[in-house]
Parts: structure tokens; sequence; C-alpha cells
């Protein structure tokens, strides 16, 4: 194995985990959203759903995909 292969390698290995996490982050956003939403309807204000799920969904993902990464 050569020098080239084993970067190679290293480079397929780095961009697998970042798809992991970009992964991560959006099943965590879709998540987030869907139950901000259902907790919108029910406090009758769409607009804080929105934006709690959002933050929740974000946080979620991060953490996730964090732990992916390791």
């Amino acid at each position: 194995m050569t020098k080239a292969d084993k970067y190679i390698k290293s480079d397929a290995k780095k961009e697998e985990n970042e798809n992991e996490k970009d992964n991560a982050m959006a099943i965590g956003l879709s998540l987030g959203m869907s139950f901000g939403l259902m907790f919108g309807i029910m406090m009758d204000n769409l607009a804080l759903g929105i934006a709690l799920g959002s933050a929740l969904g974000l946080a979620f993902g991060a953490l996730y995909g964090e732990k992916e990464k390791k």
C-alpha cells in the first residue's frame, strides 16, 4: 500500500463520517419540526411550536451526530 492509498482511504472515511453527521442533523430537524408542529397546534401558537421544534431537532441532531462520529 502506497502513501497515496492511505490518504485516499482516510479521506473517504472522513467524508463518510461527515455524511453521517449531516444525516443525523436532517433526521433530528425533521423529527423536531413534526413534534414542534404538534406542540404548536396543542398550544394554539404555531410559530412557537415551529421555533421550539426546530431548535430541539437541531440540538438532537448535533448530539446524535457527535455520537455517530466517535
